[in-house]
């Protein structure tokens, strides 16, 4: 595969470095990211606002736009004397060719590809 159309990751705090890793070399390239959504929980356990923030403006850098966040209720209900400290979050990238922000380009000859 060449492209995602929908990524999930639950990695128990390990986004954080697992997605500079994968991101960083797109932004530095100029591509866009081979994925049209990121589904993400994320855990900011022991992590600082500027850690948070830095983190957060990569992922906008590369494309990736948040449309949906939930705080994770089971985990704040589970750990009665804790913070919400985990929180789904959906994201588009509107860099590249997303199929969720455009229509896919017909291939030609395709039964249902528009008249020229």
């Amino acid at each position: 595969h060449k492209h995602i159309d929908i990524l999930k990751i639950d990695i128990e705090g390990w986004e954080f470095e697992t997605l500079t890793t994968l991101i960083k070399p797109y932004i530095a390239s100029g591509k866009p990211l081979p994925f049209s959504q990121l589904q993400l929980e994320i855990h900011i356990w022991n992590k600082s606002f500027e850690e948070f923030l830095g983190w957060w403006e990569m992922l906008e850098g590369a494309g990736l736009r948040p449309f949906w966040t939930e705080p994770n209720l089971v985990y704040l209900n589970y750990n009665k004397q804790g913070t919400p400290d985990l929180a789904e979050y959906s994201f588009l990238n509107i860099k590249g060719d997303n199929i969720f922000l455009q229509d896919p380009k017909a291939a030609a000859g395709h039964p249902h590809a528009p008249a020229s």
